[in-house]
């Protein structure tokens, strides 16, 4: 993999490739692409009775055309006004289907271009669409209509026109992302995620170093491509263990394909498409694909890494059982291992995917139960994940939220699995108590401690990505998590240490309490 020194998300309006407002009582054309693109200036044009405004797109761009996004500053006053949205279906403009406009046939335009928040034209995207010659040039048009009209005061003003909006991702080896709203990131997804899905989405893409812990409220970083394992388990070493399961499990998928546009896309669309495989795996248990659509591929290449990124992801993230062993304290998620029986000479390296430390004070138990990649009820469900289509992002899912889901594979909320196997989040801006000790001295302290924390937030937080969000005069908003932000693997690993070790302490002291209250009785 690739160097990163960073991850930015860029909030991405992406221009037109050519915007003309046409004048239906002249049989004119006008050019205002430039002026549309320039949100520092107010646009007007001419919207009278069958005025039109056609919004064109090139081919490598069509399939996000599911939306326009609109800034306006100047209102027009009129009075029985209608517009409607159409499409060329290579034959006749045709209506588009779930058509909403909020700009109200552009008559509620007033939004404020430095807030950043513009008008949504949205729209089902149509899957029959072809190109065809608009004022002598050919590409892929909506076009606005004015079919109903009464009496106008003004004609309405555009600072800015957009064929869609979305949330960028670059992970390549750069500061930032120039402040380019037509630029074409590495990544890019539904701007109606929330960002902590984003983030979710985001990391599940590359071969950085971060990962998401189970709980989702730490970031960890990794190394994709170990030299040698940080801790080794076996019967004559430092690290010995007591018992082990190992399984030998299926790699789900174990082909990825990355593609632009599946087959139901429009006829003329120029496919790009790649894949990567796990050939040992085919072997064994034959081809499990995984097809994922990203209209941001620009070639083969990019579609090869975009895919081996989620092989190795996958790999790294297989079930390979589980084993207990004496307690280390600085095992934590994510560590790479390896786990030797040289009676039988067999060895497995794995990722932790889950670690449960137990104390017992009765029994005098100090162990660590390890799960080598993920728990295993998250990987018996891999198959749906890598079955199920989410939108554009196929097959992202969101168990218990999305429609699209194969029957049976609906979960409860704390439970549900996502590409990565994962738990699930709570909401942005939950906190947990600080503390929650085991009820009674005695107890087994297997529950882990509630550490006071806040969920991933791009504004604020105690894991503060990087730097305030910017906006560079109307452009996108910008965070940039850079990985020293988030610490070392000891830093936070320190965190669990300390509350367990406040377990610890309270169930020493809750036992000396005890002891002293029974000396007491005794002597009195």
């Amino acid at each position: 993999g690739k160097t990163i020194r960073g991850i930015l998300l860029d909030i991405i309006t992406r221009d037109a490739d050519k915007v003309f407002s046409f004048d239906d009582s002249a049989g004119t054309y006008a050019d205002i692409t430039a002026a549309v693109q320039d949100e520092t200036t107010a646009t007007a044009i001419t919207w009278d009775s069958s005025d039109i405004l056609y919004i064109g797109v090139g081919n490598t761009d069509i399939e996000e055309i599911d939306r326009i996004t609109v800034y306006g500053t100047v209102n027009w006053g009129v009075t029985g006004h209608g517009v409607t949205g159409e499409y060329w279906n290579g034959s006749a403009w045709t209506a588009l289907s779930g058509f909403i406009d909020e700009t109200d046939g552009f008559f509620d335009m007033d939004v404020g271009v430095a807030d950043f928040v513009p008008k949504v034209i949205s729209f089902d995207l149509p899957t029959d669409m072809v190109a065809n010659s608009v004022n002598s040039v050919t590409l892929r048009w909506i076009r606005l209509r004015v079919s109903v009209f009464g009496s106008w005061v003004s004609d309405p003003q555009l600072n800015r026109i957009g064929v869609n909006r979305f949330w960028g991702l670059s992970n390549t080896a750069i500061d930032a992302i120039e402040n380019d709203t037509d630029i074409k990131p590495d990544f890019d997804v539904s701007f109606e995620l929330s960002r902590l899905d984003l983030l979710r989405i985001l990391l599940d893409q590359t071969k950085s170093k971060f990962i998401m812990q189970e709980n989702f409220f730490k970031m960890q970083v990794f190394d994709t491509t170990p030299a040698g394992t940080d801790y080794d388990y076996d019967l004559g070493g430092t690290h010995t263990f007591f018992a082990d399961a190992r399984e030998r499990v299926a790699l789900v998928p174990n082909e990825v394909i990355v593609t632009n546009v599946q087959n139901n896309g429009p006829a003329d669309f120029t496919q790009i498409s790649n894949s990567s495989k796990d050939a040992a795996e085919q072997a064994q248990w034959g081809v499990i694909l995984e097809i994922e659509n990203d209209v941001s591929v620009i070639d083969t290449n990019a579609a090869f890494e975009r895919a081996d990124n989620r092989k190795v992801r996958y790999q790294h993230q297989r079930y390979q059982g589980e084993f207990s062993a004496p307690i280390n304290i600085g095992l934590e998620t994510w560590d790479w291992v390896g786990v030797t029986d040289s009676r039988l000479s067999i060895t497995t390296t794995g990722r932790v995917g889950r670690v449960i430390r137990e104390y017992n004070q009765a029994q005098g138990i100090l162990r660590d139960v390890v799960t080598l990649g993920t728990p295993k009820w998250a990987a018996s469900l891999s198959l749906n994940r890598a079955l199920t289509q989410y939108k554009d992002l196929s097959p992202e899912v969101f168990v218990g939220t999305s429609p699209d889901l194969p029957t049976g594979s609906e979960v409860t909320p704390f439970f549900q699995p996502i590409k990565s196997g994962f738990p699930p989040v709570r909401p942005l801006g939950h906190r947990d108590p600080v503390v929650n000790f085991p009820p009674v001295s005695r107890s087994t302290g297997t529950r882990p401690a509630d550490i006071s924390r806040d969920a991933f937030d791009l504004d604020a937080g105690p894991f503060n990505l990087g730097f305030p969000p910017q906006r560079d005069g109307y452009g996108p908003r910008k965070y940039n998590i850079n990985p020293e932000t988030f610490g070392s693997a000891q830093k936070e690993i320190s965190v669990d240490i300390i509350a367990f070790m406040f377990v610890l302490v309270f169930v020493f002291a809750s036992a000396i309490l005890s002891r002293i209250s029974r000396s007491s009785v005794l002597l009195g």
